[in-house]
């Protein structure tokens, strides 16, 4: 019995001293990743070491396809603030082909030059330095287009026409060409318009390549400034030819201005287009075309804007209104329009509002 009892006591004691040497690692290890977190959280982005051959001082660090570049600890913080570094780092990436990394760095130097949009000379000079150096890969440069278009400022679209005029591999400039038709879109800020419509403007006038064309045409078409979207509508307007010419063109300029407008979708183009909308003489192309643009949009802006047209213009007004109500399709537009109705809102022509009463019941 006593010997059982000494079994008892010693099986007991191993178990009680296990449990407390694996309760005593428990905490180490807690410690430990504790500790490992809080040295995580106060890395500083490390300057990237420059490779042999690199140019450094005034240039930017070029890093050769496929080189072995020192792994980046990534954007944390706000310690790389300096558009240049954060470029060097997104190059850094781009040679270790972590598209996730570059990817990142890329939104976040998007954000810091669109916060000076007038300013980061330096960061400008070492991107055309990069492109135009003859050791880049055709990759890198076309990241660098898209790194532009990201950019979204006037420096940035002044540098993307300028390669517009270059001759550039197929590939390349299709990308280039994808970025030019993009200004204007969510990462453009509209305080921007004023300064890139007479960029726009004079790469227009100069262009012959239909491409090139398209994506300007676009590009007017999506920053929706007056200069802009009048010039289109001058150069379909130009030579006095109907819609169905117009629209039949084979001239690229006439194409690609026509293409542009039958895709105006920003409501900021809404007092451009109605402005040309005249209270007689109804029947030139001029009225056909701006019309059928506002009631092809589907939007209620824009079908206010055709409703405060209407209701003051003559009966010679009345056939094109009718034809052009018709296009309204959307289901919020034509909502907004028999509510309008319904409160028998006064017209200068009765026909003029048969005629809409007339659509509506088609549609």
């Amino acid at each position: 019995m006593k010997l059982m009892n000494r079994r008892i006591l010693l099986i007991g004691g191993l178990f009680l001293f296990v449990s407390v040497v694996g309760l005593l690692l428990s905490n180490w290890r807690h410690d430990a990743s504790q500790g490992a977190g809080e040295a995580e959280e106060g890395v500083e982005i490390r300057h990237i070491a420059k490779p042999a051959g690199g140019v450094s001082g005034g240039t930017a660090t070029h890093y050769p396809e496929g080189a072995m570049v020192p792994a980046q600890e990534g954007i944390r913080g706000s310690r790389a603030r300096n558009p240049v570094d954060l470029f060097e780092e997104w190059m850094a990436s781009l040679s270790r082909k972590d598209a996730t990394d570059s990817g990142a760095i890329a939104q976040a130097l998007g954000e810091l030059l669109r916060g000076n949009p007038h300013g980061n000379d330096e960061f400008y000079r070492r991107v055309r330095r990069v492109f135009f150096d003859s050791s880049t890969s055709p990759r890198t440069r076309q990241e660098l287009v898209r790194l532009l278009d990201r950019a979204a400022t006037p420096a940035a679209a002044q540098f993307l026409l300028e390669l517009a005029q270059q001759d550039l591999p197929p590939s390349l400039r299709q990308t280039l060409l994808s970025a030019l038709s993009s200004i204007g879109d969510y990462y453009w800020d509209k305080g921007f318009r004023s300064e890139l419509t007479p960029m726009l403007l004079e790469a227009w006038l100069q262009a012959q390549d239909p491409p090139l064309l398209e994506a300007l045409a676009a590009a007017m078409a999506k920053t929706a400034v007056p200069e802009g979207i009048n010039q289109l509508l001058d150069t379909v307007l130009a030579r006095g030819k109907t819609l169905l010419e117009i629209q039949r063109s084979r001239d690229p300029r006439v194409s690609a201005a026509w293409s542009a407008l039958e895709s105006l979708q920003n409501p900021d183009v809404i007092p451009i287009l109605a402005s040309h909308l005249p209270q007689d003489a109804a029947g030139t192309t001029e009225a056909v075309i701006c019309a059928g643009l506002l009631a092809s949009m589907g939007r209620i802006e824009a079908t206010e804007a055709l409703l405060s047209w209407a209701r003051g213009a003559g009966d010679s007004c009345a056939s094109l209104i009718r034809d052009v109500f018709a296009k309204i399709q959307t289901f919020e537009a034509l909502e907004f329009l028999r509510a309008a109705m319904a409160q028998n809102q006064s017209f200068k022509s009765g026909y003029v509002r048969q005629a809409i009463l007339s659509a509506l019941k088609k549609n």
